[in-house]
């Protein structure tokens, strides 16, 4: 699957400079398309730091605009107490709460695949289109005309592969919806990061 992504992903030129991943959604693993945020990485690993997966942790980081002190009578006591127990994310000068974590990345496509065609396109569907998403047909899997329909429609791609491991888009790929970053685009980027951390020998999450 995650050759398949990587084929298909190739001729996205907003795609360029990207790993292919497994990133775990809980609910389901996809291929994910993710770029590194090369400083972020070394700043963390300075602090012996990995992924941030606690979406608890990432609402109270979501408080504290970049670069601008906040006073922690602003924040509710306990954001404050788990943002004092994180000082590889933030950091307290004169009184003030300053939010040193930037985003580990970003996941800028995902892949869905599965033994029901109409399932996975559901599945891609149900994913926020803050990325960029693609079903991946099988050779002997078949896209009816409804389906195709349906992926159209929610701007989802569809990419048929063939018995020789290559193959093309029947639905081409939309670009992701852009626009302010959220707790969720941070949380599925550290996701990410934690599955490509994994493949090493680093710290994992915090």
């Amino acid at each position: 699957m995650f050759d398949a992504l990587s084929d298909c992903t190739s001729g996205v030129s907003h795609l360029a400079g990207t790993t292919m991943l497994p990133v775990d959604l809980g609910a389901a693993v996809v291929a994910g398309a993710f770029s590194l945020n090369r400083a972020e990485h070394d700043r963390r690993q300075g602090f012996g730091a990995g992924a941030v997966t606690s979406l608890a942790l990432l609402h109270g980081l979501w408080m504290l605009p970049e670069d601008c002190p906040v006073e922690p009578g602003a924040l509710p006591d306990v954001k404050v107490r788990r943002l004092r127990d994180t000082p590889c994310a933030v950091e307290e000068k004169d009184g003030f709460l300053v939010r040193s974590y930037r985003p580990a990345g970003v996941l800028r496509a995902v892949a869905f695949a599965g033994g029901s065609v109409e399932r996975t396109i559901e599945h891609a569907i149900q994913f926020s289109p803050i990325v960029s998403r693609f079903v991946m047909l099988g050779p002997a899997q078949s896209l009816t005309t409804r389906q195709e329909w349906l992926a159209r429609e929610w701007s989802v791609g569809v990419f048929q592969r063939t018995a020789l491991s290559e193959g093309s888009f029947v639905v081409p790929p939309s670009s992701p919806v852009l626009g302010v970053p959220s707790v969720f685009r941070w949380w599925i980027a550290e996701l990410a990061y934690e599955s490509l951390l994994q493949t090493s020998a680093q710290p994992v999450s915090w």
